[in-house]
C-alpha cells in the first residue's frame, strides 16, 4: 500500500469515528436538555430523529456530488456543515430555545450523509472478494466512536454538574447539556479538517470515464430497490428501540436513579457493538460471508427484542441480566446486521458496474439515503407509543431520576410488532439471496485494486492521474478499460467463455 492510500485511508476511518462521536456523545444529554427547555415527551422521538432525517436527505445528493467533484470536496462540505449544526446545538441553553435544540441536530445530520462518502471509497478503492475486511474495519471504527461518545458524556457529568444551574452567561454555553457539542466540534476543527484537507487524496477507478445510461441500468435499480427496503425496515426496528432505551431503562428495569447511572443504559451495547465490529473484521469472507452476516444480524435482533419483553421479574440480578444481555445481543445483531448488508451491496455494485459506471456514488448514497430514513421513522413512530406514563395517580418524575412512579407503555405489544417485521424481513432476505445472490460477470468494470498491473499494484488518485495515462502505451486510457457493450440475461444465463461467477 503507497502512502498515499495508507494516509487516505486512516482519514475515511478517523473520519467514521468522528460522525459516530458527533451523533452519540449527546445521547446521555440530550432528552434531560429537551425535558429541560419545556419540550414534549411526544416530539423527543422527531427531535431525535432529526439527525438521521437530515442524513437521509442529503445521502444521495452527496453522493452525486462526489462524482461530480471528487471525495475529498464532499467530505471537506460535510464537515463545515457538521461545525455549524454543533455550534447552534452549543448555543441552544443560552438561546432558551427549543427550535435551536432541534436546528442544531438536523444541520449537524445533514453532514452525516457524508458516512455514504466512506463507503463509496472503500468500493472504489478495495477489491470486491476482501471489501468486507474493509468494511468491517470502518464500521468498527464507527462502534468505537458510538461506544466512546457516551463514555465521554459520562465523565462529563461529574466534571460539569456543579455548572447545571449557574445562570452566567459562561455557564449556559459551556454546561453539561451543550459541552459533548463543543468536543464534538473541536474534533472537527483541530483534527478532521486537517487531516482530510492534506491527507486525504481522491481516489480514480476505471468506472468514472463512464456515462450513467439509465436505460442500461434497470437491473442494478431493482437490486437497489430491494436492498434498500431491507435496509430500511432492519434500520428502522434496531435504532426505534435503542432510542428508547432510557425509557426501558427508567420505567421498565429501574436501572436510572440519579444522573450518575445514566452509563448504565448504553454501556452494554457499547461494549457488544465494538466486540462484534472485531469479531466480524475477523471472519468476514473467511469464515461467513455477507449475507450470512446479514442474516444472522436479524435474528439476533429478534431474540434480543424477546428479551426485552417485560416479563414482570422481581428479582433485581435478573431482571437486569435481562436488559443487559438483550441490549447486548441486538446492538452485536445491529453490528451484523449493518456491516453485511452494506458489504453485500458494495459487492453489487462492483458486480454491477457497467451499469452503475460514473454515478456508483449516486446509488450508494440511496443506499445510505434507506439506512439513514429507518434511524429516523423508528425512534420518530415507536417514541409515539412507547413512552413513560404515571404509574396510577402518581405522577412520574423522570427529569428527578425517580422511577417509583414510573412505567413503560404498551412495551409488549410494539416489541412484538417489531419481532414480526424482523422476522418477515429475514425470510425476505434469504429469499432474495438464493435467487439473486450469484450473477453472471463478464468484463466489468473493477476497482484499481482489483485490475492487474494498475499503477504497478498501487491504488489511482488524482495526483496519479498524468502519469497513469503518459506511461509507455500512450494511447492507453481508462475508457479502454470499460466492459465489453454485450447483452446480459440474467443472472443465472449460461455460461460463456471468459465468464466466471461470483456468490456474495
Amino acid at each position: 500500500m503507497s502512502t498515499k492510500s495508507f494516509l487516505s485511508t486512516v482519514a475515511i476511518h478517523y473520519f467514521g469515528f468522528t460522525m459516530a462521536v458527533d451523533y452519540s456523545i449527546v445521547l446521555l444529554s440530550v432528552q434531560e436538555l429537551w425535558d429541560s427547555l419545556g419540550g414534549s415527551a411526544a416530539f423527543f422521538g422527531f427531535m431525535f430523529g432529526s439527525y438521521a432525517l437530515a442524513q437521509a436527505i442529503v445521502s444521495p445528493l452527496l453522493g452525486y456530488i462526489s462524482d461530480l467533484r471528487g471525495l475529498k470536496f464532499a467530505v471537506m462540505l460535510s464537515l463545515i456543515v457538521n461545525i455549524t449544526g454543533n455550534v447552534l446545538y452549543g448555543l441552544s441553553v443560552v438561546s432558551q430555545s427549543l427550535n435551536m435544540v432541534f436546528i442544531g441536530r438536523f444541520v449537524a445530520g445533514l453532514s452525516a450523509g457524508s458516512v455514504t462518502l466512506a463507503l463509496i471509497y472503500l468500493t472504489n478503492t478495495t477489491p470486491r472478494e476482501t471489501r468486507g475486511k474493509s468494511v468491517a474495519s470502518f464500521k468498527l471504527a464507527q462502534a468505537v466512536g458510538l461506544l466512546g461518545g457516551p463514555i465521554i458524556g459520562m465523565f462529563l457529568v461529574p466534571l460539569l454538574a456543579g455548572h447545571k444551574n449557574i445562570t452566567s452567561t459562561s455557564a449556559k454555553v459551556f454546561n453539561i447539556y451543550t459541552t459533548p457539542a463543543w468536543m464534538a466540534t473541536a474534533n472537527v476543527v483541530v483534527i478532521m479538517l486537517p487531516l482530510v484537507k492534506y491527507c486525504f487524496k481522491n481516489p480514480m477507478a476505471p468506472h468514472m470515464a463512464m456515462k450513467f445510461n439509465y436505460r442500461e441500468a434497470k437491473g442494478l435499480i431493482s437490486h437497489t430497490a430491494v436492498l434498500m427496503l431491507s435496509m430500511f425496515f432492519g434500520t428502522a426496528c434496531f435504532w426505534g428501540i435503542i432510542s428508547d432505551l432510557f425509557t426501558l431503562a427508567f420505567g421498565q428495569y429501574r436501572l436510572v436513579s440519579a444522573q450518575r447511572d445514566l452509563w448504565k443504559v448504553y454501556i452494554s451495547g457499547g461494549i457488544a457493538f465494538v466486540f462484534a465490529g472485531a469479531l466480524i473484521r475477523g471472519t468476514i469472507h473467511r469464515r461467513v460471508s455477507a449475507a450470512m452476516f446479514s442474516i444472522l444480524g436479524l435474528i439476533a435482533n429478534v431474540w434480543g427484542f424477546v428479551l426485552l419483553i417485560d416479563y414482570k421479574v422481581n428479582d433485581e440480578h435478573l431482571r437486569n441480566g435481562f436488559y443487559f444481555g438483550a441490549v447486548a445481543l441486538s446492538t452485536s445483531g445491529g453490528a451484523a446486521f449493518f456491516t453485511g448488508l452494506g458489504v453485500y451491496y458494495s459487492q453489487k455494485i462492483t458486480d454491477f458496474s457497467d451499469q452503475a459506471r460514473n454515478r456508483r456514488g449516486l446509488f450508494l448514497g440511496f443506499f445510505n439515503f434507506a439506512e439513514a430514513l429507518g434511524r429516523f421513522a423508528g425512534p420518530a413512530l415507536i417514541s409515539l407509543f412507547l413512552r413513560l406514563k404515571n404509574k396510577g395517580s402518581a405522577q412520574c418524575e423522570s427529569v428527578e431520576f425517580d422511577p417509583t412512579n414510573c412505567e413503560v407503555s404498551n412495551v409488549n405489544t410494539v416489541l412484538a410488532a417489531l419481532c414480526g417485521i424482523l422476522f418477515i424481513n429475514l425470510l425476505l432476505f434469504i429469499y432474495y439471496h438464493i435467487v439473486h445472490g450469484k450473477r453472471r460477470t463478464d468484463g466489468f468494470l473493477l476497482t484499481n485494486a482489483d485490475l492487474p498491473n494498475a499503477l504497478d499494484g498501487r491504488l489511482a488518485f488524482r495526483d496519479d492521474l498524468d502519469d497513469f495515462v503518459d506511461r509507455e502505451d500512450p494511447v492507453l486510457s481508462q475508457m479502454e478499460l470499460s466492459p465489453p457493450q454485450t447483452h446480459r440475461a440474467s443472472s443465472h444465463a449460461s455460461s460463456s467463455q471468459g465468464s466466471s461467477i461470483h456468490t456474495v
